[in-house]
């Protein structure tokens, strides 16, 4: 993309990310942007090193110069205006706090969607801290608020818009696709049913129900023609040519606006909304549009309006895409010879359209979703124009009241629809890692080879995670519940949990490279613990379920027919093929957390013992059968009806892992438990993060995963004082 903005926004934006991990004075980042940008006037190799820097120290300082946002706790009253809106979350730029005057901004949350951007809001709800526990690899998912110098989350119970006015939605009574219809009026998804809202999302449609900017580009289109009748009848009175031009322009780009503020000012709408306006600018000067520039001057006024969106994935997605198409789909387009039938060669530019986004967004999409529908240039290439000539016209002019374009509308959307499910075909699931989708990025903008992208995508996507020597265990942070993956040096991997029903701990083992897992133990019914198996066992490989259902219904219910449906053989605790120590074969009326399955793992001198949720009854039961164990993880979180005096004095760990929420509701680890495992290193989920243990030839170390900066470096574990 040749344009002398495109690198100094690139570094601008950089500088905005790097705000969270780096905090200098802002007004010294400005002012220091300000001198570069006056060196940067002197000519040579230093003035655009200086224009680089200062683009860097700007983007850096446009954050930075925001105050902090306040830190509270516990019930809150607050009121303020919605800076930025996310769904069921936003940023609110607080007014007042718990009754007295506050600067900075919150970050609410709320069971529907909040008001768009703008609209004061009076709110009461529960303070918490921003988590900062993730998964090594995963994305933030605060990042954008963290970036909008948010410190606290407030989960809203009640809420109420001050000065907004009443939504006038329309109905659509009568439409089989009311609620598709009613998102591409005025951009609420809320109430498209869950069935098609899967659809879309299988076959990589789902940006069509979005008011993105190939929706606001056609509506500013239908005003620049309706405009034309204007534009004629001024020339009749002789009208200049420029004035011609200002009044088309003005029409079409008060017509996009007016839809963009209908939706609420989503990303995508910003992003088109401000290059429609360049190229009219540029129409009106009579200068070409070079399409990098433009792409550059949106993507930067974009993110000086509000510094947060950068770190949203809708920035990512929608300048991705746009990036795609200019970068790729001339090229691909002229992959058919021009001796091929003409209309040949115009599917093929079609659908060279939808390549060139899909490309463009790849690397984020390979990182955050992992998921690629193979037909989803098929389901686009008909899609698309169905939904936006004649979907999009159909619900504008029925919120007008013209039912006879909601009938036609109505009609484009089913048809498309029918269509997309004929396209609901096989998924891959591509898996990269941050750092990944930068090098697959940086290759796909700068190179200009296919070979050397093509190459480049293959190592990054096909490197996959081989046996390692040595025992390994992964105590992953995966909030109020459990999940470890152990790793045994003749290359078994065993998955003991996966948290609560989330794709995280799937994600996670994906970016590693894990397809196939030789077991997976569900240690008793808790969603806590098997909730994140349901997608672990419905997409991997998986050797064996290990699980004790105590009833048929709920997730362990579902767990079942998952495991029936892939064919995988489920099996009792007692089984044969690990160390279990507990529950035993002879069925005891013990409740669901002394039913928990518990495993013992040894490497040379090295042990680990997994409690599961074990409490008093279970762990007396177990006193005989344990003894010294180097590892230990605690059980049922560190709660005080477990790790009794008896139980740690049999098991004597070095290092104790305890895995919980970080201010969970509970109060889990107790303090009492805290205080008898005093004698021991104590490791905890919801201050460090995910844990990683290593021990071999009577070596044992580990270490620990932040958000911030990242892996610790390797420590001796073996030490029996805490640290």
């Amino acid at each position: 993309m040749r344009s002398p903005l495109v690198l100094p926004v690139v570094l601008f934006l950089v500088g905005i990310l790097l705000s969270n991990h780096w905090q200098p004075p802002g007004q010294a980042c400005v002012g220091g942007a300000l001198v570069c940008f006056a060196l940067a006037m002197s000519l040579g190799v230093q003035g655009r090193i200086a224009l680089m820097v200062g683009a860097c120290l700007l983007g850096l300082g446009s954050v930075l110069v925001q105050p902090l946002g306040p830190v509270e706790r516990g019930e809150v009253y607050c009121e303020g205006r919605v800076v930025m809106a996310q769904g069921r979350s936003a940023l609110l730029a607080v007014e007042r706090v718990g009754g007295r005057p506050a600067r900075g901004r919150v970050v609410v949350t709320s069971g529907e969607a909040l008001p768009p951007t703008g609209t004061r809001l009076v709110g009461f709800g529960v303070a918490t801290e921003l988590s900062d526990r993730n998964l090594p690899g995963s994305s933030d998912p605060w990042l954008w608020a963290r970036l909008g110098r948010a410190q606290t989350l407030l989960k809203l119970q009640q809420w109420i818009p001050l000065g907004a006015p009443a939504a006038l939605l329309p109905e659509f009574q009568g439409a089989r696709h009311a609620g598709l219809l009613l998102s591409l009026a005025t951009g609420d998804r809320s109430r498209i049913p869950q069935g098609e809202l899967d659809l879309l999302r299988r076959t990589g449609t789902a940006h069509l129900v979005a008011i993105s900017g190939l929706h606001v580009g056609l509506v500013a289109g239908a005003a620049a023609v309706a405009m034309r009748v204007l534009v004629t009848l001024l020339s009749l009175f002789g009208a200049s040519l420029l004035i011609r031009r200002g009044v088309l322009a003005v029409g079409s780009l008060a017509a996009a606006m007016a839809y963009a503020q209908l939706a609420g000012w989503p990303i995508s709408s910003l992003r088109a909304v401000w290059m429609i306006g360049v190229g009219f600018l540029a129409a009106q000067l009579s200068r070409g549009v070079c399409l990098p520039t433009s792409i550059a001057l949106a993507a930067l006024a974009v993110a000086l309006g509000e510094p947060a969106r950068v770190g949203t994935v809708a920035y990512w997605l929608s300048f991705g895409a746009v990036v795609g198409i200019v970068r790729f789909s001339e090229g691909i387009a002229d992959l058919i010879p021009q001796a091929w039938p003409w209309g040949v060669r115009t599917v093929w530019r079609a659908m060279s359209t939808s390549i060139g986004a899909v490309i463009g967004t790849f690397p984020v999409c390979a990182w955050l979703f992992q998921d690629f529908p193979v037909l989803s240039f098929v389901a686009n290439l008909v899609a698309v124009p169905l939904v936006g000539m004649v979907g999009v016209p159909g619900a504008l002019l029925g919120a007008l009241g013209v039912e006879a374009a909601v009938s036609v509308g109505d009609c484009a959307l089913h048809a498309a629809l029918v269509w997309i499910s004929w396209c609901d075909g096989p998924v891959l699931h591509p898996a990269i890692g941050p750092w990944g989708a930068v090098v697959l990025g940086g290759v796909l903008l700068v190179s200009q080879r296919w070979d050397v992208r093509g190459s480049v995508a293959f190592l990054v996507l096909g490197l996959r995670c081989w046996p390692r020597a040595g025992f390994w265990v992964t105590f992953l942070a995966v909030g109020q519940g459990d999940a470890a993956l152990i790793e045994e040096p003749g290359g078994r991997r065993v998955l003991i949990d996966a948290g609560r029903p989330s794709v995280q701990v799937l994600h996670w083992l994906r970016r590693r490279g894990i397809r196939r897992l030789d077991e997976v133990v569900g240690t008793h019914a808790h969603p806590d613990h098997i909730g994140g198996l349901l997608p672990v066992l419905s997409e991997l490989e998986v050797g064996v379920l290990r699980l004790d259902c105590r009833g048929v219904g709920g997730v362990c219910g579902e767990l079942l027919a998952i495991a029936k449906d892939r064919e995988v053989p489920v099996i009792s605790p007692g089984a044969p093929g690990l160390n279990v120590l507990h529950p035993t074969h002879t069925r005891l009326p013990l409740s669901e957390n002394d039913a928990s399955i518990v495993v013992r793992f040894e490497h040379g001198e090295s042990s680990l013992l997994m409690t599961g949720d074990i409490e008093a009854e279970a762990e007396a039961m177990l006193v005989d059968r344990v003894g010294p164990t180097g590892w230990l993880k605690v059980a049922h979180h560190g709660s005080r009806t477990s790790s009794t005096p008896e139980f740690l004095g049999r098991t004597q760990p070095r290092v104790v892992l305890i895995s919980a929420g970080k201010n969970n509701r509970f109060g889990h680890p107790s303090l009492e438990v805290l205080a008898r495992l005093r004698h021991a290193r104590i490791l905890r989920t919801d201050r460090d993060g995910t844990v990683q243990l290593y021990a071999d030839e009577g070596e044992e170390r580990f270490r620990t995963w932040r958000r911030r900066p990242g892996w610790s470096p390797w420590r001796d574990s073996r030490r029996s004082n805490p640290e």
